[in-house]
């Protein structure tokens, strides 16, 4: 509710940031707002980072709002919430102080930048990005990757219609979070278009979604890597116009992504394309 007087409706904790974003700006006296929201569920976000066993955080950023003005007053009902508790906390993320000009002040991160694409096999694509150029004053601590049949990526973002327990094209099966700068995604259909995009965090929250170069890709047959462990020596049958070559199957392919052969002869992760 805002400031004793109005209300929204019942609002679902796995509400989407839309959800929010409408049910405010049907407020009279609130004026314009975005909302962004972030899932640091332990479920969905295995980094470490910031999470907890259920941990949603809507980020309601009020638009238009004088630097000396003072953020509206929300509050949150958590009665029919049960075991799961609501706080509301507020950030000034002014950059002014009076006439003390400019203040330094930290903010979420730019985007992560070289997202590059790649394929990897039948089953299986590649992207690898660098860091942001500018980090927001604080550390970076992980990036979520998202992957979909369609670029408005619905599948990768728990919801009321879209739960964690949807292992076809959920949010389980359709990003990951990860604090390195490369992903595997496997299980993927061989023959369907995904599309790719990657967002990196600090303690401010998420960067805007950068979208991978290119957009999407397809998993197909490609050729593995040349081949490693290559040895040249003489013929152990003492043969005197024989060498023996020696060499093993590629581990990765070129951009370092896994392609080794695991302990059944099958491909890790994913089809094998030999």
């Amino acid at each position: 509710s805002y400031g004793g007087s109005e209300t929204t409706m019942g609002l679902s904790v796995l509400s989407t940031a839309k959800d929010l974003e409408d049910a405010l700006n049907a407020f009279d006296g609130i004026g314009l707002v975005s909302v962004s929201r972030e899932d640091h569920s332990t479920v969905f976000d295995g980094s470490g980072q910031g999470t907890a066993s259920f941990k949603m955080v809507f980020r309601i950023t009020f638009l238009g709002l004088a630097d000396d003005g003072d953020l509206p007053s929300i509050v949150v009902d958590s009665t029919s919430l049960g075991a799961i508790s609501a706080t509301v906390a507020s950030t000034d993320g002014s950059a002014r102080d009076g006439n003390l000009g400019v203040q330094p002040f930290t903010t979420h991160p730019s985007g992560p930048t070289n997202v590059e694409l790649s394929i990897v096999s039948r089953s299986e694509l590649g992207v690898s990005w660098e860091p942001p150029v500018n980090v927001g004053g604080l550390a970076v601590l992980k990036y979520l990757i998202e992957w979909d049949e369609t670029h408005r990526f619905d599948n990768s973002r728990v919801s009321t219609t879209n739960s964690y327990s949807n292992v076809i094209d959920g949010p389980l099966v359709r990003s990951e979070v990860v604090t390195g700068t490369s992903y595997q995604i496997k299980g993927l259909e061989d023959g369907t278009q995904y599309f790719v995009r990657v967002s990196a965090y600090n303690d401010k929250g998420y960067s805007d979604a950068v979208s991978s170069s290119p957009s999407s890709a397809v998993p197909t047959k490609v050729p593995l890597h040349h081949a490693t462990s290559i040895d040249l020596l003489v013929s152990s049958s003492e043969v005197s116009d024989r060498l023996d070559l020696h060499w093993a199957l590629p581990t990765h392919d070129s951009r370092g992504f896994i392609t080794e052969l695991d302990g059944c002869g099958s491909y890790t992760g994913h089809t094998s394309d030999a």
